[in-house]
């Protein structure tokens, strides 16, 4: 008895903390460098930089609810009342967002973009993949609408991390009027569990629950609390679904599990062809470009016909 209990004992220390290190890896991502990320996407040709540099645009610093400061720039467009703000992925920052200004701004809207909690020039300690990091969203959408106007217009646009950021800040604000989700998830706890697979060869079945409960004492959050799927099922506000069809970061099936999952409203679904994640555009500027001006088209019919 004396052997069982110490077997015993061992493994509930073994689970315990691997669950604590495999939390830390999820909220403690690794982070790059705030201009690394610039020089890369230039050497990546993601977008000009002399682009970025000639735009008029503004550096701003928003407040976030939970005390820190939210890093971001604001991009304007002469005398618009639509407004855009892109979100960026993990381990990013804002300028991982430059590539998708263009499809925006040639259409006359404002472009907001902004640094996550825990990325780049922001405040923040740790990552919650969207549970706390939407009431940031909201935060810098307060800071559009009193630059623009309460009658303005403002849609959101979101890469990965960005994607499921957007779809449950969608739930809270009604202001938004469209959601062009990139490469997002439908469920953390399935995107865990498969990446656990990946990238440990673990199911997860045990350490997942366990690394779980830790996230709700460290970081204030069960990861089954981030199901943007269920998040999005009543929502009105149109949504384009986008995703790589060779992604297997998050795999496509998030995207038709995401399409699937919204009842109300218009929606659209594009499986970019030869993308891997976040590589929509990349792989497809043209389509790409095309598919967000069709989608807009759609979006600015419907409203004038309500």
């Amino acid at each position: 008895m004396t052997l069982f209990w110490i077997v015993l004992g061992v493994i509930v220390v073994i689970v315990l903390s691997s669950g604590y290190y495999f939390t830390r890896v999820i909220i403690y991502p690794k982070v790059y460098p705030y201009e690394e990320i610039y020089s890369k996407k230039v050497e990546e040709k993601e977008f000009e930089e002399e682009d970025w540099k000639s735009w008029q645009k503004e550096e701003i610093w928003v407040v976030s609810p939970y005390g820190y400061s939210l890093h971001g720039y604001w991009l304007p467009a002469p005398d618009s009342k639509k407004t855009v703000v892109l979100v960026h992925g993990i381990t990013m920052n804002l300028f991982a967002s430059i590539k998708y200004v263009m499809p925006f701004k040639k259409r006359g809207f404002n472009v907001l973009m902004y640094d996550h909690r825990n990325h780049g020039k922001s405040g923040g300690n740790y990552t919650t993949f969207g549970y706390k990091e939407k009431h940031d969203l909201k935060a810098m959408i307060d800071w559009a609408e009193n630059r623009v106007g309460t009658d303005g217009i403002i849609g959101t646009h979101g890469e990965s991390m960005g994607a499921g950021t957007i779809m449950q800040h969608a739930a809270i604000d009604e202001r938004v009027k469209f959601v062009v989700e990139d490469c997002g998830y439908a469920d953390l706890t399935a995107l865990f569990r498969y990446r656990f697979h990946q990238d440990f060869h673990l199911r997860g079945w045990l350490l997942l629950p366990v690394a779980s409960v830790f996230g709700k004492l460290i970081a204030g959050f069960f990861y089954s609390e981030v199901k943007p799927g269920r998040e999005i099922e009543d929502l009105n506000a149109p949504m384009f679904f986008i995703h790589g069809i060779d992604d297997t970061y998050i795999p496509s099936s998030h995207a038709k599990d995401l399409f699937k999952a919204k009842k109300n409203g218009i929606k659209k679904l594009w499986l970019a062809s030869e993308a891997k994640h976040a590589e929509s555009k990349t792989k497809n500027p043209e389509l790409y470009d095309q598919k967000i001006g069709e989608f807009l088209d759609e979006v600015f019919q419907s409203s004038l016909e309500e």
